[in-house]
């Protein structure tokens, strides 16, 4: 006996044989859009106390100048030990002040 299997529906089909009338009047009567609205607006005020970009421009330089140059000073001292010479602080400084993007910053606070 050979068994006849029936064609089965995909597990992931979506079914919606509700009206969209239908949908609307359900949503609006559990008030699940409003406590959707609300929640997004919470969201979005969250967003702005957390954004990096509300500190401006300079902050942002700031940010990454101060890491980016301790970075660099520890790997120009490190290349100084290696070859045995000594690390002395006014050509270290300009070095360091050479590398910083102190151009963008100036531009940036003299046009703010």
């Amino acid at each position: 006996m050979v068994q006849k299997r029936k064609k089965d529906k995909p597990q992931n089909e979506v079914i919606d044989d509700i009206p969209e009338e239908e949908t609307l009047r359900l949503i609006k009567s559990t008030g699940l859009l409003n406590t959707f609205k609300e929640a997004e607006r919470e969201r979005s005020e969250q967003r702005d106390e957390d954004d990096p970009n509300n500190y401006g421009f300079t902050f942002q330089a700031f940010l990454y100048t101060i890491p980016l140059c301790a970075v660099y000073s520890m790997m120009d001292i490190v290349v100084h030990k290696q070859y045995n010479e000594d690390v002395t602080f006014i050509p270290f400084s300009t070095r360091v002040i050479k590398i910083s993007p102190r151009k963008c910053i100036c531009q940036q606070i003299l046009l703010t």
